[in-house]
């Protein structure tokens, strides 16, 4: 194959590895955001009963993220290994 035709190959590969950085920067702003102030003095139950309401989602959210990010992340893997191996 002429290195023509491995560039579209390798500027796709690099495409993905670029969103996956993407993806851990996002990942890791979301972590420093959930840096919260102590519980509300006035109404400590209810503050706290809201934050374990957010974390639910967020958790949730993070899971749905993170199992897309590892299926994309091997499938990108994979596809280095057979460019690797058939070129």
């Amino acid at each position: 194959m002429s290195s023509a035709a491995l560039d579209p190959k390798a500027a796709a590969l690099a495409q993905q590895l670029d969103s996956l950085d993407e993806d851990l920067a996002n990942a890791e702003q979301s972590m420093l955001s959930r840096l919260r102030a102590p519980l509300s003095r006035t109404d400590p139950a209810a503050d706290l009963a809201n934050r374990l309401k957010e974390q639910e989602v967020r958790v949730t959210n993070e899971q749905t993220q993170a199992t897309v990010s590892f299926i994309s992340l091997y499938s990108l893997e994979l596809k280095l290994f057979l460019f690797t191996f058939l070129h």
